[in-house]
């Protein structure tokens, strides 16, 4: 016979860089709230990550509504012997008879909490507005800004500026380094940036171009996009991912990459009648990305 217990807690595992731990978090926040239920962060697999793309918790840099913390690391790999038994053990040491763990639906953004069990573990990207939507209020004023902005406040003021500016978001990084990561996503070519600018053109000139990117060297060498063109880069004392994704928030007209980190700055941005392009293929192989991009972004 099966427990019946209700859940006491929500708690999410956080994996990958900014961008998706900030729908990791959404997820787990939205579910959380509506349960009227306590929001765990587990952040050991991002601090001890031995992946060749090392990657650490971002979201310190927010002021976080209240959450506990779990930054014990997990051992082993993921699967068998790994995380999940890991959360299993430190569900059985805190006295809970079990957790169910909700991963992610390709037909389905809707999360359904178990009946019994007392941890609720959210594991896997979310990389849908689907599953905050009703919390999209409270997500905002969350990631509106970092704790400390400091020299990035002047570059968004510049960028906030220029209303007929765009704002290029160009991921390359491990995409352009890892072949088995460039199979999944893929690498957008230069066409994609000249489309997608062409579009926006279309609607209402445009007076320069802020270039965002994790691989400013190559842009500046390669990417001619026939305007104006800044290369974005935060003073290295306030160079943070955090930082960066402000500054690129407090545009008005985007052009994003497929990568979670240009979503966030469009989707954070507050500007009346903002303009979106993003690719029409989030993902290069048969990832399902229906629900990624929003439906009144174009692509």
């Amino acid at each position: 016979m099966r427990p019946s217990i209700r859940p006491q807690r929500v708690r999410v595992v956080f994996r990958g860089g900014l961008g998706n731990q900030l729908f990791q978090f959404s997820a787990g926040y939205a579910l959380a709230r509506d349960l009227s239920l306590p929001l765990a962060l587990s952040t050991g697999i991002v601090h001890n990550s031995r992946a060749k793309f090392p990657r650490h918790f971002e979201l310190f840099d927010y002021e976080l509504p209240d959450y506990e913390l779990d930054a014990s690391a997990p051992v082993g790999r993921r699967g068998r012997g790994g995380v999940r038994d890991y959360l299993a053990a430190i569900v059985a040491a805190e006295g809970c008879l079990t957790s169910r763990t909700l991963t992610e639906n390709a037909n389905s953004t809707r999360l359904r909490a178990p009946r019994f069990g007392c941890e609720i573990v959210l594991d896997g990207y979310w990389q849908s507005e689907d599953y905050f939507l009703q919390r999209s209020a409270e997500i905002r004023s969350i990631f509106a800004r970092p704790k400390t902005t400091n020299s990035a406040e002047e570059i968004a003021e510049d960028v906030a500026r220029d209303k007929s500016a765009v704002c290029v978001q160009v991921r390359r990084g491990d995409y352009a380094l890892s072949p088995g990561i460039r199979k999944r996503h893929g690498l957008l070519g230069i066409d994609y940036f000249e489309t997608a600018l062409g579009q926006l053109e279309r609607l209402q000139p445009i007076s320069q171009v802020f270039v965002f990117t994790d691989d400013p060297a190559w842009c500046e060498a390669n990417l001619q996009l026939g305007y104006p063109q800044t290369v974005v880069r935060v003073p290295e004392a306030d160079n943070s991912p955090a930082n960066s994704l402000f500054v690129l928030s407090r545009g008005h007209r985007f052009v994003v990459s497929n990568s979670t980190f240009g979503w966030w700055g469009a989707w954070l941005s507050d500007a009346r009648g903002k303009q979106i392009v993003a690719p029409a293929a989030w993902f290069q192989d048969s990832t399902p990305s229906h629900r990624v991009v929003p439906s009144d972004w174009t692509r």
